[in-house]
């Protein structure tokens, strides 16, 4: 998991980086992990389409990678979409579909723009 980093700033004390908690929403996938390939696709595919007429937007899955996922990491969430809004996660926990968590990460964040 991810640690959380540090600020960064001028001789002064000004910051040049910051860092900000935001949220994925990541799919679990069932127990016991006894899906074949086109029962991982289908599974994916039918929660991203749930989750995208949830937040109203197209949740795009890359072609393999869920699959490659489920092979590799099964026990960890797999991330089916970035950067969720408050409004995103509250449409997300009314509907209290037990296959999706919300995730926080640290993000950096520069609140000067491009200045450093």
């Amino acid at each position: 998991m991810p640690a959380p980093r540090g600020q960064i700033c001028d001789r002064n004390g000004e910051p040049f980086a910051l860092q900000q908690i935001r949220y994925n929403i990541g799919l679990r996938f069932p127990r016991p992990f006894q899906f074949d390939e086109d029962q991982v696709n289908a599974f994916v595919a039918e929660e991203a389409q749930k989750l995208s007429q949830a937040l109203g937007r197209a949740v795009n899955v890359q072609p393999g990678s869920a699959l490659k996922h489920y092979k590799n990491r099964p026990l960890l969430p797999y991330i089916l979409a970035q950067n969720l809004s408050s409004q995103d996660q509250s449409k997300i926990k009314s509907l209290q579909n037990l296959n999706w968590e919300i995730l926080p990460f640290y993000a950096r964040y520069y609140p000067n723009g491009k200045l450093a």
